[in-house]
Parts: structure tokens; sequence; C-alpha cells
């Protein structure tokens, strides 16, 4: 279990029952987690609630007393410009101390969407095919873990080889991106339709394990590609990576 996903799913209250045990363990018992945990939670509240109503009240004084004193004094200015650069200048200190802990995984969360079913149309109840066709309605309707299960399954029946995508992409969904990359690998490997998009998954499952040059030269192959998919999102990304 990846401890910085944990601390990222509280912040987001998206933790499942199993995973909020496993967070409430670590947060008794293991220092290290507790510590950056409690920092982070720091951070965003200094920012969410402190420190943005201390600069909103800044500026708030500062158009009060030039509304009611036409003569404010140029040094009087001065400090309230100067008490501000301060404030923003502190922010950015403490925020940015810890910033490359997680900035990976706001990225990632930023640009990760699931890729839509565009191979099988599904057909409720349809007896033919059956086990495909569950499969895509528990990944359209998100029960990644379950179409996951489906799509292993699919796959050795059929051996079509799309479903490894959409078996990857639904690892990813369950933050597994070390099973998400090596699904999409074998999938990239036969060289298929949807390459580009692989390329795309490839990418983001790195960044997600902090692997930034893999994510690069994954990322890269989508931007310099012929395909329209995610080519300025691409683009973006790979100036946000450090």
């Amino acid at each position: 279990m990846n401890k910085s996903s944990l601390i990222e799913q509280y912040f987001e209250n998206s933790l499942s029952s199993e995973e909020k045990l496993i967070f409430d363990e670590l947060l008794a018992n293991d220092k290290a987690f507790a510590e950056d945990f409690y920092f982070q939670k720091d951070v965003k509240e200094a920012i969410k609630k402190e420190e943005r109503e201390k600069l909103k009240k800044e500026l708030q004084n500062l158009e009060r007393f030039q509304g009611s004193n036409k003569k404010f004094s140029f040094s009087k200015k001065w400090l309230v410009a100067a008490s501000i650069v301060l404030l923003f200048s502190f922010l950015g200190t403490f925020f940015f101390m810890k910033q490359d802990r997680f900035s990976n995984q706001e990225l990632y969360a930023n640009y990760f969407t699931p890729y839509e079913n565009v191979v099988y149309p599904i057909v409720r109840g349809e007896a033919e095919n059956e086990l495909k066709n569950n499969a895509f309605i528990a990944y359209e309707t998100k029960e990644y873990k379950k179409a996951i299960q489906l799509f292993e399954k699919a796959y050795e029946q059929t051996k079509e080889i799309d479903l490894l995508l959409y078996q990857g992409i639904s690892f990813l969904a369950e933050k597994k991106p070390n099973k998400a990359i090596k699904i999409l690998e074998e999938y990239v490997s036969t060289e298929p339709k949807y390459n580009m998009q692989a390329n795309w998954y490839l990418g983001l499952s790195n960044l997600q394990l902090s692997n930034i040059k893999e994510a690069r030269e994954y990322l890269r192959k989508v931007r310099n590609s012929n395909s329209e998919f995610k080519i300025e999102e691409a683009k973006e990304l790979l100036k946000k990576l450090h």
C-alpha cells in the first residue's frame, strides 16, 4: 500500500473502509507517516484558511485606507505592499518545503481519467459474450476491482488484445501502477490499434510511481504521434515534470 496515496485519499475523502483501517494504524504507529500527514494537513489548512484570510484582510484594509485618506503616505503604501510580499514569501517557503513529496501525485490526479469504452458496445442482458459484456459494465460503472477480474477471464477466453488496455487502466484507477505497467507493456508489445492510449496511461503509471524519466519517454511518444489523442495534455504535462 502506497503511504503517499493513502494520505492523498484521506484529503480527498476517498478511503475505503479497509484503507481507513490501514491509515489509522499507520497514523498511530508509524512516526514518519504521522509527521508527513500532519505537515501536509498544516500546509493545507494554512493555505485554505489562515493565510488567505490574512491576505484578504490586508487588501481590504488597504482599499479602506486609500478611500478615506487621499494623502496616504508613500511609506505606508510600501509598508502594506511589503507585508503582502512577505506573506507570499512565507507561503511559498512553507508550501514548497514538502511539495516534491506529493506534486507527482497531484499531477497524476489532475490528468488521469479512464479511457472511454470504444471497443465494445454494452448490451445489458446479452447472453453471448456475457463475460466481456459484464467486464465493460463494471468498467463503465467504476467497479474497477470487479472489472480487473472479468477482463482477465474474458482475455483468457477470447484472446482479444484490447481487453488488456482496459484491464491496465482499471489497475491504474485502483492505484496499482506497477500492475498497470505490466499489463500495458504487454499490450503495447503487440503494436495494437490503441497504442497511443496505452502510452499515455503508461506515462501516468510511471508518474504515479515518480519514475519521471520513464514517464517522459511515454509522454513524448504521445506528443510526437500523428494521433490526436492527448497531444496537448502530453505537452502540458511534459512542461510540468522536473
